[in-house]
């Protein structure tokens, strides 16, 4: 069953603008990796708050995502750019889906 990883970076004030142009850069390269179904992004700039909303086969294929991003020393440049010490990850199963588009 599919699951949908929420992906959350709080960016720090000042470096909103370079993570939201990093990120828009840089999230196609997801659709290049085994079992990622889907990815829709969103971003507020009041808030400094950057959302990604995944759609993956299973979390397994999504921490190997996540561990190509580590060793190739992407995650350590996104954490750098937050407030936090780093993005909060959930997982969740997917329930409903449908899209108008």
């Amino acid at each position: 069953m599919a699951i949908t990883c929420i992906a959350r970076f709080q960016a720090k004030e000042e470096c909103y603008d370079e993570l939201y142009k990093w990120m828009t850069d840089h999230l196609i390269d997801m659709k290049e990796h085994a079992g990622n179904l889907n990815c829709y992004a969103s971003g507020n700039s009041e808030s400094g708050l950057i959302t990604i909303y995944e759609k993956w086969n299973s979390q397994e294929d999504h921490e190997a995502y996540l561990a190509w991003r580590t060793e190739v020393g992407h995650l350590e440049h996104v954490v750098s750019l937050l407030a936090t010490d780093g993005p909060e990850i959930t997982y969740e199963d997917v329930l409903h889906e449908h899209s108008n588009e």
